[in-house]
């Protein structure tokens, strides 16, 4: 097939605590690596389970993709996110 892409890809979700400690994560990719096309918009989603002994309150839902032959993270383009990461916004957990 023409197009198809050479490397895997993943993208990861976690849900941190206020300081950054990670909670719950999720990784991986639906998508299966002969299906994708260059200009492929992609759509994951991850199941987070919370820790039984999580304390109420907000936590974030942090989210990554990269390459899975190296590690590297992409680095994230939009003009409300920099870096290589993006926070979405904050969780209540009751």
């Amino acid at each position: 097939m023409d197009n198809v892409p050479d490397r895997l890809l993943s993208i990861m979700a976690h849900m941190l605590t206020r300081d950054g400690r990670a909670l719950a994560g999720g990784d991986g990719l639906g998508a299966p690596i002969e299906n994708r096309r260059p200009g492929d918009v992609l759509g994951q989603r991850h199941g987070l389970t919370m820790p039984k002994d999580a304390p109420p309150g907000s936590y974030w839902i942090q989210t990554r993709v990269y390459w899975l032959d190296n590690g590297k993270q992409w680095a994230v383009r939009d003009i409300r996110v920099t870096g290589d990461h993006a926070l979405w916004v904050p969780v209540q957990v009751p």
